[in-house]
């Protein structure tokens, strides 16, 4: 995280419309932190990039800064229901797919079976929960089998 807040910070440093750019590190934030963090914003501040957790306490929140007239995009985990002004990151629950087909190529070819761990950071943020829901959606419906090699036409 700190690096992709290195990385906004250099790009924006870049951009010529945008003034000044300030990256704030609230560490392992709570939804009751949110609230004094955005009362620490300055006056002029015309956007906020957020990793949020997708609470009432933190959508409300950010209901406080959109109506304040400071846009709002929401990064790697989204909460859809505030009028945030985009979210930027994965699809999640397509992540999730993925990684559920990746890993059933790694099963027992024959069987089709094999033990599969799930380790996620914290179900609290969105993103993790859509990512775990990608890949039991295809848990479900089982593995597909890989396509074999198609011939060639001379053979």
């Amino acid at each position: 995280m700190r690096e992709l807040g290195r990385q906004i910070e250099d790009y924006c440093g870049l951009l010529p419309l945008v003034a000044s750019c300030q990256i704030h590190d609230l560490g392992i934030m709570s939804p009751s932190d949110l609230r004094p963090a955005v009362g620490r914003l300055a006056m002029d501040t015309k956007g906020v990039g957020i990793v949020a957790l997708d609470r009432p306490s933190t959508r409300d929140a950010l209901t406080e800064i959109v109506e304040s007239g400071i846009r709002v995009v929401t990064l790697l985990s989204d909460v859809p229901a505030t009028l945030r002004s985009a979210y930027v990151g994965l699809d999640n629950t397509v992540a999730g797919r993925t990684a559920a087909l990746l890993m059933g190529r790694l099963l027992d070819r024959g069987s089709g079976r094999g033990t599969i761990a799930i380790l996620t950071g914290s179900r609290s943020y969105r993103g993790h929960e859509e990512r775990e829901i990608g890949f039991r959606f295809v848990l479900s419906e089982g593995f597909p089998q890989p396509c074999c090699r198609r011939r060639r036409r001379d053979q």
